[in-house]
């Protein structure tokens, strides 16, 4: 089975730079892959060992040889490739987000027309050891009650202004921190916390404007390069959000989680240890294996990093029974329901209020 788990890459940045080794030291295989410039996808599938170049994705899709579809493309284009390669009999692997909840809602009606293919979404933090200790600590009251939960992601892609201005810059083609980061947060929140009643955003820019790639010319930027959210839980718990793009690097801190129990504490730092904060100020270290961390090269080396190698391996399972997936799997669903968080917290920063959060009852 293992060997017979072929994927097509759609894009070849993410993929070229970690998806592709990782997927393949997890025991999938690489048949195919396609990028908006024919030429990266040549040289990634040199690189790799890749049978297959196509030329655009929807010859990716149709070609017999590929099972499974990674899509790491622009936002704008998530929903219409997801919806297409389930309907050509693909199973699906989405990156996050899309541009609008109604077009996570037609992702996810058509995955329920696809039962036996799988429909999932790139949430990879999921399938890390140390978040899958979490949730189990907090399922065995480990903490306690969970009075707060604290998430940030602070890092300096934006910090230079003199950078030339990308698609990722541009809010309505799904640029800003919120929508390129934002829905991984959220999605841990809600895993580990349960559902969001309602949130308060704030976002800003620091830099308005950037030089166009070889011109003289400059652009607007819409996108976020900081965002700030307050969260309240449907169990009383309360949170924050935090994402920065404009963080120098002496001051950035990576990835981090917080959870306050009214026994103890949780932290994971951005090396990727989880600690146990006790009431008496003891902090220990909990001693995870975690394979991931040989595989990815140094230079790679992230929290998505070993999540995109632990959800490999994961894949392997799910193939065998796409439709009794295991609790932990980011589907479809997940991806509409940070989606509706990401809407809420747009309109909590336009009208500056609180906003409620739809949920699966709603």
């Amino acid at each position: 089975m293992d060997s017979k788990i072929r994927v097509g890459f759609i894009g070849s940045g993410w993929p070229g730079r970690v998806q592709i080794a990782a997927f393949k030291n997890a025991g999938l295989s690489a048949q195919g892959i396609c990028s908006g410039k024919i030429e990266n996808a040549r040289r990634i599938a040199r690189q790799h060992d890749i049978p297959e170049v196509h030329e655009d994705w929807q010859a990716l899709i149709a070609s017999e040889n590929i099972d499974l579809v990674s899509i790491v493309t622009p936002t704008w284009l998530h929903s219409e490739i997801a919806i297409a390669a389930l309907q050509a009999g693909k199973h699906v692997l989405c990156e996050a987000p899309t541009l609008t909840v109604v077009e996570a809602e037609s992702m996810l009606a058509t995955a329920k027309k696809y039962p036996n293919q799988l429909a999932l979404i790139d949430y990879e933090l999921r399938y890390t050891p140390q978040r899958q200790k979490i949730v189990e600590l907090l399922n065995a009251q480990a903490l306690g009650e969970i009075t707060s939960l604290h998430l940030s992601y602070n890092f300096g892609w934006n910090l230079d202004g003199s950078n030339p201005w990308h698609w990722e810059n541009d809010l309505e083609s799904g640029g800003g921190v919120l929508n390129l980061v934002g829905g991984h947060l959220l999605d841990q929140a809600r895993w580990f916390a349960g559902p969001i009643e309602k949130l308060t955003a704030q976002f800003t820019t620091l830099h308005r404007s950037r030089p166009v790639a070889n011109s003289r010319d400059h652009r607007t930027v819409s996108g976020d390069d900081q965002a700030n959210l307050l969260l309240q839980f449907q169990n009383g718990a309360q949170g924050t959000l935090r994402i920065s793009a404009v963080h120098p690097e002496v001051a950035s801190e990576g990835l981090r989680t917080v959870i306050h129990g009214e026994k103890s504490s949780l932290l994971l730092d951005s090396n990727e240890t989880l600690w146990h904060l006790e009431k008496d100020g003891n902090r220990v270290a909990f001693d995870i294996a975690d394979g991931a961390k040989d595989v990815i090269p140094s230079e790679e080396q992230s929290a998505f990093a070993y999540g995109t190698y632990h959800l490999g391996r994961e894949i392997k399972k799910m193939f065998s029974d796409p439709e009794n997936l295991p609790g932990h799997a980011a589907t479809f669903h997940d991806g509409l329901l940070a989606q509706k968080a990401i809407a809420a917290a747009r309109r909590s920063a336009a009208k500056k209020t609180w906003e409620y959060v739809p949920h699966e009852t709603d």
